[in-house]
Order: structure tokens, then sequence, then C-alpha cells
């Protein structure tokens, strides 16, 4: 078949294909996409579920306040990533 050298498009027939440079075959790829959708479902279950939180209106805010106090100090919202590289 194809030598790999002179293009990295075009490899032996080993069963892997080569995309701009990147050498990889069939179980790699299935593996790349398969973790690619896992993180994007993961991300929109969770924009999903924050949706369907039910809200606090101002009045009964000011009845759980009364109630169980206010708290010392506001929290801060903080929000983490982590991208593999």
């Amino acid at each position: 078949m194809y030598a790999a050298a002179g293009n990295p498009r075009r490899t032996q027939s080993s069963g892997k294909k080569a995309i701009y440079g990147w050498t990889l075959d069939k179980d790699e790829l299935f593996k790349l996409i398969k973790k690619a959708v896992r993180e994007v479902v993961r991300k929109e279950m969770g924009r999903v579920w924050l949706e369907g939180l039910a809200t606090v209106t101002d009045e009964e805010q000011e009845d759980i306040n009364r109630r169980h106090g206010k708290p010392d100090r506001p929290r801060k919202t903080e929000s983490r990533e982590t991208v593999a590289l």
C-alpha cells in the first residue's frame, strides 16, 4: 500500500488512518469521540438540571431569613472546569 514517509495522510494498511498528521486506529478514534460526547452530555445535563431548580421569590427569601436568620456573609459562586490537553 502507501508508505507513511513523505505523505503523513497515507499509512500502510494497518487499520490506522492519518488525520492532519495524527495517526489513529479505529479504537483510539472511537475512544476519543466517546470521551468528547460524554463531556458534552455531562455539561448539558448539568445545565438542564440547574434550569429545573425552583427559584425563590423575594417574599419566600424574607420568610426563610426570619425563620433561620440571615447568612453571615454571602457565598461566592465559583465555577471550575478541568481541560485535558
